[in-house]
């Protein structure tokens, strides 16, 4: 008969590091919301299996030779890297490959047509820009702004509230020659509903910065 102890030994066993690698994927990774909890379910097994294939070869060997048995601190430790530490180092190789576009060239490669895990295009360009950027959103009204993309701007990832904080902002000239910024300016919240588009602009280097 299996008691309460077995039942939260098992749960903690099988779920919490699925759930931790799931957690630290969706930090860095937007996803399609669910609201389907055996799918999370499901989620969580797959991940927890994954982790554990990569330790099958120890946990066999552990098990072979009675080595928890003779070692039961040793075997305690080995639980919770494999539980709890394993699942962040797991999180993070499929975080690179995934900024890399590993599965993106894999389907590529194979023909496939396989569906993107970013739930929309908003959050896929703002998730993948990885350094400073210009920017000029142009609103529903004509009127148009720049702006510089940077470590203290800031963007919604939440469904239904799409907006946006540019730490610097500047008021473009029409042909975009020039633009120019008050010195008293401290950024601009934009909200998502108002903007019609945003055009990104690279940075070449820090003298093309506008002053």
């Amino acid at each position: 008969m299996i008691g309460s102890f077995e039942i939260l030994y098992i749960a903690l066993a099988f779920l919490v590091p699925g759930f931790i690698i799931d957690f630290c994927l969706k930090l860095f990774i937007p996803q399609r919301e669910t609201s389907d909890s055996n799918r999370n379910i499901l989620y969580y097994l797959c991940w927890s299996s994954i982790n554990y294939g990569l330790w099958s070869w120890l946990l066999y060997l552990m098990f072979k030779w009675g080595y928890f048995i003779d070692h039961p601190v040793r075997t305690a430790v080995a639980g919770v890297v494999i539980v709890f530490i394993s699942p962040f180092f797991v999180s993070l190789v499929v975080l690179i490959c995934y900024k890399k576009g590993f599965p993106q060239m894999i389907s590529r490669f194979l023909g496939l047509n396989i569906e993107h895990p970013a739930p929309t295009a908003w959050d896929y360009r703002f998730n993948s820009i990885k350094e400073k950027k210009w920017v000029i959103v142009e609103f529903d009204d004509g009127s148009r702004v720049g702006g510089k993309w940077d470590d203290k701007s800031c963007v919604s990832s939440i469904k239904g509230e799409r907006d946006i904080y540019l730490e610097k902002v500047y008021k473009i000239s029409p042909d975009d020659d020039q633009w120019e910024t008050d010195p008293r300016n401290d950024g601009m919240w934009i909200k998502g509903s108002a903007i019609k588009l945003i055009q990104f602009i690279n940075m070449k280097n820090e003298e093309e910065e506008k002053k």
